[in-house]
């Protein structure tokens, strides 16, 4: 489905499967539009017409259609062209409508746009090598329509050549229209006999120009599968592409392009999005490459590191991104390209295979990667562009899945969180503000029972992006070595450091519990110094509460009793750790409070931790034994502090008082004991 639109009316084009097609094909593709009868917001539009009047049940099949609609100024007129590709007959059409009144169209009659099985190497019912056509054209009349395609005779399996080109690059094909679309013609040397009218395509000069000078001289092989470093002397581009004219008439072009050697491509550095322009004066005898009278091309961005990824299909997400162009009306300097990328795709390392110095077991973890919209701008005509800004940022979090997905994908996905895709630019844009609109699958909804991105249910969303500065950050940003640590203070591996990565260290402390994965006891040592201990407990409460405090406690005392603990500080105290002895029937009562308070009993020994404790009783003891105190461990927001442990008296008043030569001092002990009394 596709939209054009004019300043009165809306219109929607689509094709349907219509099933009653009796020659070659059982889905009988066929073209409809419709349109806001009572103009834009009128709220009706019309019943479905046909787009091409004279469609044959048991003869076509019109699938990817692709409109342009422009204003003839002239004939106070707007034209529309649709071409599309039929899957019975192996060919690509146009239709150009011959009338226009109060927004119903009136299409001519079909006419081949550029003849597969004549100038290109064709398809069969295995598929084509040959993109769907996408049209173009200017409110000047000036227009393009083309394809990435082979020229015939172009065999990559047994590397036959051409009559039309020295190499068989798999290349933008096309022709132009200076009429709004009712003559196309192209390079009558190119599959100009028979009255086909001629082909344009990219010069083989332009393609070396890129081998030579930009692509690297090798792949550098594989040490893990035992591939062999090889000599990039060729490339392959796929499936998506975008061709459009500007204000000026001049043709653009953009279009994958990936490095390969005589056998195989490879997604390696170089492989990403090329624009291509031209003056379109010098279509028929260009200058030299990168000059004002040839071809000049440009890399928009890398891609390869979306590439390399693979969806719920296992295909490469080349299958799944799109490239589009847009440009400034009234100043043909500014392009625009929107297109999908991955982000946070460097990923982490979350097991070595038990071998660090062996990379081929390792496996990472890509928690955050997300498939957004990114957004590059050109203001010299498309020699240069902005770094990439990200339009959607929309990382996956299964937190924000649906509940009854319970954390997971569904129906065994690996992929399910927010991915934007195919994303198309309108023809034009603003010197600031690009418009486009892209599809967002709903992973939760598949009537269709295949896994490819767009046979979900997809919602689509129309946005604009705008650019008055270069963003910061280029596209792809440089990974770092992959690692074994979550982020520090990170000890459950949800992406941020809170008070449950320290019930994790508690629990870790006192024996409970462990860590979820080395990742998390990576993370837990918050402090760097190889031990997960309570100072990494104060650090994540200060980057809780905040540190530098001004009434951290100086002074802490611990008063015991027979069979109880109490503090008294003077200021903060953000955590304690105290282990004792007692008997070992003894039972214990936590009484302290605080952010967190835990204990753990092992036979005779218990250890208890709280955290940010408040002044009073810690802990009761049932023992007629007692207990006896043997670690006390102590911080303020600093770090470790010293404190003291008195042991609990009763003194009496003395007297005589006072006194001279003697005095009477009675006092009460709770617990035998030595006494210094001074």
């Amino acid at each position: 489905p596709s939209t054009v639109a004019n300043p009165d009316y809306p219109y929607a084009i689509w094709n349907e499967y219509t099933g009653i097609t009796t020659f070659g094909s059982a889905y009988g593709g066929r073209p409809y539009y419709t349109y806001d009868e009572f103009e834009w917001d009128g709220g009706s539009f019309s019943y479905p017409y046909e787009l091409d009047l004279l469609w044959e049940t048991d003869a076509k099949d019109l699938w990817v259609g692709s409109p342009a609609m422009s204003y003839n100024e002239d004939d106070d007129t707007y034209v529309t062209v649709a071409s599309y590709q039929d899957w019975t007959r192996n060919n690509n059409y146009v239709l150009t409508t011959e009338g226009y009144a109060d927004g119903f169209l009136v299409f001519g009659e079909e006419q081949v746009i550029i003849d597969e099985n004549v100038c290109l190497t064709g398809g069969d019912d295995e598929g084509s090598y040959s993109t769907p056509v996408f049209v173009n054209i200017n409110d000047g009349g000036q227009g393009v329509a083309g394809l990435v395609g082979l020229f015939a005779g172009c065999d990559p399996e047994n590397e036959t050549g051409s009559p039309y080109t020295d190499y068989c690059y798999h290349q933008p094909i096309f022709k132009v229209t200076n009429d709004y679309g009712l003559s196309w013609n192209g390079n009558e040397n190119i599959c100009g006999e028979d009255g086909n009218g001629g082909l344009y395509h990219i010069p083989d000069a332009v393609f070396q120009d890129i081998i030579n000078n930009h692509f690297p001289d090798q792949y550098p092989g594989n040490e893990c599968t035992g591939d062999p470093a090889t000599d990039i002397i060729d490339f392959w581009s796929y499936y998506d592409a975008d061709f459009k004219v500007d204000a000026d008439g001049n043709v653009h072009i953009l279009m994958s392009m990936l490095p390969g050697d005589a056998e195989f491509i490879y997604f390696m550095e170089g492989a990403g999005w090329y624009h291509f322009t031209i003056d379109s004066a010098y279509l028929d005898n260009p200058g030299e490459v990168n000059t004002d009278t040839g071809w000049n091309w440009s890399m928009v961005v890398e891609a390869k590191d979306t590439w390399i990824f693979y969806d719920n299909t296992a295909q490469s997400y080349i299958w799944n991104t799109q490239a589009s162009l847009s440009f400034d009306r009234d100043d043909s300097s500014i392009v625009w390209v929107v297109t999908d990328l991955m982000s946070d795709y460097c990923g982490e390392l979350f097991d070595d295979g038990g071998t660090p110095d062996d990379i081929c077991d390792d496996l990472y973890e890509y928690r955050d990667l997300s498939q957004d919209i990114y957004v590059f701008k050109s203001e010299d005509g498309g020699s240069t562009w902005t770094n990439a800004y990200n339009a959607t940022e929309t990382p996956d979090n299964p937190e924000d899945y649906p509940a009854d997905w319970n954390g997971s994908c569904p129906d065994g996905l690996s992929i399910c969180g927010p991915e934007e895709t195919y994303p198309h630019a309108a023809p034009w844009s603003t010197d600031d503000e690009v418009f486009y609109f892209f599809q967002m699958p709903n992973y939760g909804f598949n009537e269709i029972g295949t896994f490819e991105q767009a046979d979900f249910m997809n919602r689509v969303y129309v946005g604009k992006t705008e650019i008055d500065e270069n963003p910061s950050e280029a596209y792809p940003v440089e990974c770092e070595a992959g690692s074994l640590c979550n982020d520090l203070g990170d000890a459950t591996g949800d992406g941020i450091s809170d008070i449950l990565d320290i019930v994790t260290i508690v629990n870790y402390i006192l024996g409970s519990a462990g860590f979820p994965d080395d990742l998390g006891a990576c993370g837990a040592d918050i402090t760097e110094d190889g031990i997960v201990d309570i100072l990494d407990i104060v650090t994540i409460v200060n980057n809780i509460l905040g540190n530098g405090r001004v009434d951290d406690a100086y002074n802490v005392d611990f008063y015991r009793t027979n069979n109880s603990l109490e503090m008294h500080s003077n200021g903060f105290v953000s955590a304690l750790q105290i282990t004792i002895s007692h008997d070992v029937d003894a039972s214990f009562d936590l009484t302290g409070k605080g952010m967190i308070a835990e204990y753990a009993t092992n036979d005779d020994s218990t250890t208890f931790i709280v955290v940010v404790p408040e002044d009073g009783q810690l802990f009761e003891l049932d023992s007629e034994g007692g207990f006896a105190i043997e670690e006390v461990l102590v911080a303020n927001s600093s770090g470790l502090m010293t404190s003291n442990i008195v042991n609990q008296f009763a003194l009496m008043n003395s007297y005589p008082n006072p006194f001279n030569p003697e005095t009477v001092i009675s006092f009460d002990l709770y617990v035998d004991g030595n006494v210094d009394l001074s």
